[in-house]
């Protein structure tokens, strides 16, 4: 499965300097979740922690919440932790493959590993 080969690939994956801040994370919807609106604000705040507590619990409720695996995902990217966010950025990916905002930041990752091929 391509998640499992990207997270395999991603083990190895080292980066030693600083993610880009030009990531794309505005524009998840939020109608319907109070939740994931405190989260997102939270997230744009730079207040990390927090946001992915509300992210995790989100996916407590239901584990395919794409924007919780995506966002969550961005985190784990902002912190440099590279496998992490290949990971849940790329099971986000396979509960909707069309995400633009999702491609876009599953391939700025792969453009900081100079992994373009993948």
């Amino acid at each position: 499965m391509l998640a499992d080969k990207l997270l395999e690939f991603s083990m190895s994956a080292k980066i030693k300097k600083k993610p880009p801040s030009k990531i794309a994370f505005k524009g998840a919807s939020t109608t319907g979740s109070p939740e994931l609106a405190k989260a997102i604000e939270l997230h744009q705040e730079g207040r990390h922690d927090e946001a992915s507590a509300i992210y995790k619990a989100l996916l407590k409720e239901n584990a395919n919440h794409f924007d919780a695996l995506h966002l969550l995902g961005v985190i784990a990217f902002q912190n440099n932790d590279m496998p992490v966010a290949i990971s849940l950025i790329s099971k986000a990916l396979l509960i909707n493959s069309k995400d633009p905002r999702a491609n876009y930041n599953l391939g700025v990752i792969f453009q900081e590993l100079k992994q373009l091929d993948r």
